[in-house]
């Protein structure tokens, strides 16, 4: 860092003292004036009053990976010995911005005022903004021999878009403290709230997880983010909601973030206290979802679900557990079926029929060996096209199947409408597009969590009624 006075400087000397008449010193981002004077003797002092300002550009000199904008005015005066200066004055910033490349929040906004006083810079009253919420500042950093600093800052309804579709709603109270060779962040954060994109697919989502979750591999000049260690706690005190297209979901969470700056790595877990899903057009209720990350070199979130649905006259139940990228899933039914006949009523809605032709029954065991990929695709359509539709004309929701191949109907498209009029009232209206006379008619009415009312108009045209009744035995 170079500086240079674009005038000439009047330097006089008189009883063992240098006086210097005002002059300016240009740099990088900087304008100052100087004045005062240097004795000499047993006791060398300083007398100098510095005014002037200084861009917020000149933290890109530190770390190349950091930008800045805005400035600060500074007007101090200069005392104690050459070796060992001694401060007074203040320094006022406005409008600063600072932001990473690599990391998902900036600091913007930035206006206060921070006291110099002997060695040390002391933030007074400094605030700005990070997604929107206010960021109170406070602190000090020590200006002779290695510097030193403790920041700390209060966190109020800030916005953080992280991991991408997700922005969450945080508040809390960090520290930062070290040296410019190494530092660390404490503190805990509390999550209010967390948004979801309207674009956000789940089924995307579980598809490039093995790719979402890994690390950034450390570039050889390491950033100052690199440098920065961390020991975060982050929970929510009230549980979290979290709503997506095709899901809703209540849970804790109770996470250490461990790491650097650049490559956080989470501890914990996050538990399900309630929780709804929809998939190839039914509703899972969640009975258990934790979702816990124990490996202290990377983020490895390790899935524990259990989902139930209802499909005709069973009670299913789906087991999704393993790492994202490896995924087990298991199944069980209420009468008992076959996992094949299970994963049938899951992706297509039926299972093959006593008394069926062995034909049937061996076209219906072939189908089941490519179900999964049918059902992943129903599921795209279903959250592409389908969610447009729901948004049109205002359904609760469609469920569109490609390639159905229905007993005495035939092969084709399936479409499925449902619209809840309240939460224990649903219509559903399913047609095949490959048979205009194939519509059956589902009216469902929930007197009692073990007790439903049923109507319908089946693919015949026969209108029937049934009172169910549930009751689990352990």
């Amino acid at each position: 860092m170079t500086f240079e006075n674009y005038h000439a400087v009047r330097v006089s000397y008189s009883t063992s003292a240098l006086h210097f008449s005002p002059f300016s010193m240009k740099g990088p981002g900087t304008d100052f004036s100087v004045r005062g004077s240097m004795a000499f003797g047993a006791r060398p002092s300083l007398a100098l009053d510095v005014s002037g300002r200084a861009d917020a550009t000149l933290v890109s000199l530190l770390d190349a990976s950091l930008q800045a904008s805005g400035g600060s005015q500074l007007k101090v005066h200069v005392g104690g010995a050459p070796d060992h200066p001694s401060l007074q004055g203040t320094m006022t910033i406005r409008d600063v911005s600072i932001s990473d490349a690599g990391l998902p929040i900036q600091l913007s906004g930035v206006n206060g005022t921070v006291r110099l006083m002997g060695d040390r810079a002391t933030i007074s009253s400094l605030q700005g903004r990070i997604g929107g919420g206010v960021t109170s500042l406070s602190g000090f950093i020590t200006l002779q021999g290695v510097p030193r600093y403790q920041i700390r800052a209060r966190l109020r309804q800030v916005r953080v878009n992280y991991p991408s579709d997700f922005t969450s709603l945080l508040d809390g109270h960090l520290v930062l403290a070290g040296t410019a060779q190494h530092g660390e962040m404490t503190g805990g954060v509390a999550v209010r709230n967390v948004f979801v994109s309207p674009n956000f697919n789940l089924l995307a989502l579980l598809a490039e997880s093995s790719n979402r979750l890994e690390v950034a591999t450390a570039s050889s000049s390491p950033s100052a983010a690199s440098r920065v260690g961390l020991n975060i706690r982050v929970s929510s005190p009230q549980g979290l909601r979290l709503d997506t297209r095709d899901a809703h979901l209540v849970a804790d969470v109770n996470l250490q973030i461990r790491g650097t700056l650049a490559s956080p790595v989470a501890l914990g877990d996050l538990r399900a206290r309630s929780g709804a899903a929809i998939f190839q057009g039914n509703r899972y209720n969640i009975t258990r979802g934790d979702l816990t990350m124990n490996n202290p070199f990377h983020t490895e979130p390790v899935l524990d679900l259990e989902a139930q649905t209802r499909v005709e006259r069973y009670d299913l139940t789906v087991e999704v557990s393993g790492p994202l990228d490896r995924l087990h899933i298991a199944y069980r039914s209420d009468p008992p079926l076959p996992v094949e006949d299970i994963v049938s009523l899951i992706a297509l809605g039926y299972t093959h029929q006593p008394g069926e032709s062995g034909l049937a029954s061996t076209s219906n065991r072939g189908l089941s060996s490519s179900v999964g990929a049918s059902a992943l695709l129903s599921q795209a359509l279903s959250s592409e096209i389908g969610g447009r539709i729901q948004q049109l004309f205002g359904v609760s929701r469609i469920k569109i199947n490609p390639e159905v191949n229905e007993p005495g109907i035939g092969t084709g498209p399936r479409v499925t409408v449902e619209q809840q009029l309240t939460p224990d009232f649903t219509v559903t209206y399913i047609t095949n597009t490959n048979n205009s006379l194939y519509r059956v008619i589902r009216i469902e009415w929930d007197l009692s969590q073990d007790v439903s009312l049923i109507g319908m108009r089946d693919q015949n045209g026969i209108i029937g009624m049934e009172l169910k009744f549930r009751r689990r035995f352990r």
